[in-house]
């Protein structure tokens, strides 16, 4: 039942919708003493340097969102004309740009 209701396709629907309490009244937690396991302190505390980095990446790795390709942005409005339209590669990216008719 928890599972099921955890992944609702209706998302109102879902366990948790409403807020954790909902969640954390769920039959599955029946004796969870919540208060007391706000109170635990973690096993392990890792050392964090920086939030966006975890170590595994290399210091010198740039981190991008590999959707956004600013190649593709300035290509539309170098020259101020915003009518061209993307070329599409067949699998939803773009290759290039349309010139208008």
């Amino acid at each position: 039942d928890l599972i099921e209701r955890l992944l609702c396709f209706q998302p109102m629907e879902r366990l948790g919708a409403r807020g954790a309490t909902e969640v954390k009244d769920h039959v599955f937690f029946d004796g969870v003493q919540w208060d007391s396991l706000y109170r635990t302190s973690a096993p392990f505390k890792p050392m964090v340097r920086d939030v966006l980095r975890d170590g595994s990446a290399e210091p010198s790795a740039e981190i991008s969102d590999p959707a956004f390709n600013s190649q593709h942005f300035e290509a539309h409005f170098k020259d101020g004309n915003n009518s061209r339209s993307p070329q599409r590669d067949g699998h939803g990216g773009a290759i290039g740009m349309n010139e208008p008719e």
